[in-house]
């Protein structure tokens, strides 16, 4: 308020402004100390805190007076937060931009809370940043709520794509791949080839051992198989005791053959489960992408194939000649 501007009140008007500053400046104070969240000022140029409000000791725990310098605010943070913090908060201030930042903070007595804390940067008359004006938020209940919500979205993604018993993936999954692979070969003139694979005599290991052990079965095999089909493949599980093997990669049919020989013979080895000690085989069936195939009829070959390798005394591979 100018002084050119004051001589137009009276001596009670001005008492009666003058009141009523105090009392905003009052309810100010009252509404910055008794919010659910801490209000801050800091120096630049100092490096220190101006004003902390006294409910940050009912949050975190920490006295007005803890409240320093910066390192003392960097102290807070969760350590494994505290250095992506600190850098975007300086890339910020840097930028001339106000923002606010998410991030946990350690409480006084060990306990880790989640914060939301708005900065609003303050300039003086050339318009340099000089000061930072803060406040924190707990949304420790609404983050805790948001993170259960994603862990039970990407479970139900998780379980609608993958098999829950070994973890590959499912059905689903597969035709997905498979059709994307078959217009890969089909655009890009690449080979494609797809194993069928089916353990025999599975349902008498149900019958006479117990289908806890046909599941611990099905997890051994998957876990022999897998390191031998590489990261730009794909093992599914189609169900019950039925595995796929999509290869995209560059493939000669002696690479193809070399790799059903290796998985015939992972079952020489004996697997133990329930303190037993017993043999399992598989017959595999292949067939072969060519350009008047689609993924449907790619995977009908391979079990017809797998079929005639069980007709054929089981435990081998048989390649579809269409």
């Amino acid at each position: 308020m100018h002084s050119s501007n004051l001589e137009k009140y009276t001596k009670q008007e001005l008492i009666s402004i003058l009141q009523k500053s105090e009392q905003a400046r009052e309810n100010l104070e009252f509404l910055l100390e008794n919010i659910n969240g801490i209000s801050w000022e800091f120096d630049l140029i100092s490096d220190n805190f101006n004003y902390v409000s006294s409910n940050a000791e009912r949050i975190l725990g920490y006295k007005r007076d803890e409240w320093s310098n910066l390192k003392s605010w960097e102290n807070m943070i969760y350590e494994e937060d505290k250095a992506d913090t600190v850098t975007y908060c300086q890339q910020e201030i840097e930028k001339g931009e106000s923002h606010f930042m998410e991030y946990r903070m350690v409480k006084k007595n060990g306990d880790i809370i989640w914060v939301i804390d708005s900065i609003t940067l303050g300039r003086n008359s050339e318009g340099s940043v000089v000061k930072l004006y803060g406040f924190i938020i707990d949304v420790t209940p609404r983050k805790l709520l948001q993170l259960e919500l994603e862990k039970k979205s990407k479970l139900l993604e998780f379980q609608a794509q993958y098999d829950n018993l070994t973890e590959l993936p499912n059905r689903t999954l597969f035709i997905d791949r498979l059709n994307e692979a078959v217009q890969s070969a089909k655009k890009n003139k690449t080979k494609l080839a797809l194993i069928f694979m089916d353990i025999d005599d599975f349902k008498k290991v149900n019958d006479t051992m117990g289908h806890h052990v046909g599941d611990e079965l099905l997890r051994e095999v998957s876990g022999r198989v897998l390191p031998l089909v590489n990261e730009n493949n794909t093992f599914a599980r189609l169900g019950g005791d039925e595995f796929t093997i999509i290869l995209q990669d560059t493939i000669s049919q002696e690479d193809i053959i070399s790799l059903a020989s290796k998985i015939i013979k992972l079952f020489e080895v004996p697997f133990f489960i329930d303190a037993k000690e017993f043999y399992s085989s598989c017959s595999l069936g292949i067939s072969i992408y060519k350009e008047s195939n689609n993924a449907k009829n790619l995977l009908k070959y391979a079990d017809i194939a797998m079929y005639k390798a069980k007709s054929m005394g089981k435990n081998n591979f048989q390649i579809c000649t269409k």
